[in-house]
């Protein structure tokens, strides 16, 4: 990718990782103001993903999704699980970016156990 690529990506990235934690302060406001920030959240990270359409990348959702060593993601706290252990992505810190040659960004998640 090129210079100007590399700076949408980070910008996304970012602007996800605020979008989450935004997310989370959310929750903790009085249950009848909720509904208006989450409808802005979802709309944000629908704008993301629609800014990286014409580059053909993409926010690969894992979230949810069973965790193995072959996920393209860092996940930060697999030292808290054995190696026995089933698991899922609880948490995208940063999120996977995909484009047409196949992976441009790592993720970043948390994990929990089934």
């Amino acid at each position: 990718m090129n210079t100007a690529n590399d700076a949408l990506v980070d910008l996304v990235v970012a602007s996800y990782r605020l979008a989450k934690g935004f997310g989370r302060a959310v929750t903790r406001l009085p249950a009848n103001e909720q509904p208006r920030h989450v409808n802005e959240i979802s709309f944000f990270v629908r704008r993301l993903e629609s800014t990286l359409e014409p580059l053909s990348l993409s926010i690969a959702p894992v979230e949810g999704q069973r965790y193995d060593a072959g996920l393209p993601v860092k996940a930060l706290n697999l030292d808290d699980f054995t190696a026995d252990d089933v698991l899922l992505v609880e948490q995208v810190v940063e999120p996977v970016i995909m484009g047409p040659e196949g992976l441009v960004r790592m993720g970043t998640v948390l994990l929990k156990k089934v």
